[in-house]
């Protein structure tokens, strides 16, 4: 192993490079360098040009953030409005803070100072699923996404949140079992305006309690990344995780859909980086920093990110 990723210094601050991404970023505090590659990344966001069309708010790209912080707060409201609106019955009073905004009409599980455990999909999961269910039942909120229902392990446990991408079929007969023997509080973020109609009928039609959230952070890291953050920004005391693997290989297995193949536009490079900024932002911002965030897949060799809480502290990551 060697260092290919490194913080930048104040000298390192004078590179053409870097030079170049500080006139073209907004936040520009915590800056990375692919010292194989001479590439520069940071705290990008859809406005950038890491978006393949910036200023385009559904287009993908290798960017971290909806917004940088400075306009974050005067574009969710409209954020709000655009894709939630259309189901305000199921809403709540809106929360928006330098983070984060959600919005729920139902009670909501107080997580300040709480111990919480998110499951993702990847393979370390599955590898660990005797013991991971063992270990939920010490932890104060559990929380998964997709679907974990596939899984019949994962079935069994009694998750507090599950967060649903457009992925998943609001009908599918499992998921509606899993949910009305459960009944925990079912999390959406921002999507078209028809699958918000789906929205609403699943919850009129099978009684659910729901969260609609967005994150100012979103990367291609997926949905588990964004679980882990929306707990640390609630005032989680720990938030532990497992199965945000990344594809070490084309022979790993995906712990919730078998035959799950990594998305077109995965890129191993690219993904080193999602997850150094990933780790730097849980353990610099303001609020998460508090919080203490734990990959229970580290020193597994099915996971991208591997000890990247230890190496992304010291600013040197080793790959």
């Amino acid at each position: 192993m060697r260092n290919r990723y490194t913080l930048c210094s104040e000298l390192l601050k004078q590179n053409k490079k870097v030079l170049e991404y500080i006139e073209t970023h907004k936040d520009t505090e915590r800056i990375w360098i692919d010292l194989d590659k001479n590439k520069v990344f940071g705290y990008s966001t859809k406005m950038e040009k890491e978006n393949q069309v910036p200023g385009a708010f559904n287009s993908g790209g290798w960017y971290n953030f909806h917004f940088s912080p400075d306009v974050w707060i005067q574009h969710a409201d409209e954020l709000y409005k655009v894709f939630f609106r259309n189901a305000s019955s199921l809403h709540g009073e809106l929360k928006v803070s330098d983070e984060l905004l959600y919005s729920s009409a139902s009670p909501c599980l107080d997580i300040s100072g709480s111990r919480c455990l998110v499951i993702g999909g990847g393979p370390t999961t599955e590898e660990n699923i005797e013991s991971i269910v063992d270990l939920s039942r010490d932890y104060d909120i559990r929380a998964t996404c997709n679907h974990f229902f596939l899984n019949e392990n994962l079935f069994q446990i009694k998750f507090d949140y599950i967060f649903l991408s457009l992925e998943v079929d609001l009908k599918s007969p499992l998921l509606l079992k899993y949910i009305k023997k459960n009944n925990p509080i079912v999390a959406f973020e921002h999507g078209p305006a028809n699958r918000l109609k789906e929205i609403y009928q699943f919850c009129k039609e099978n009684k659910v309690k729901t969260l609609f959230y967005i994150t100012r952070y979103f990367s291609r890291l997926g949905y588990t990344s964004r679980q882990i953050v929306f707990l640390g920004l609630n005032g989680a005391k720990t938030v532990d995780f497992i199965g945000l693997d990344g594809f070490v290989s084309s022979e790993v297995k995906h712990s919730f859909e078998v035959d799950k193949a990594a998305p077109s536009f995965y890129d191993t490079e690219n993904y080193h980086r999602l997850g150094i900024i990933f780790w730097d932002y849980l353990l610099n911002n303001d609020v998460l920093k508090s919080c203490d965030f734990n990959n229970l897949s580290d020193g597994n060799k099915k996971c991208l990110f591997s000890n990247y809480k230890k190496m992304v502290k010291e600013g040197k990551v080793f790959v």
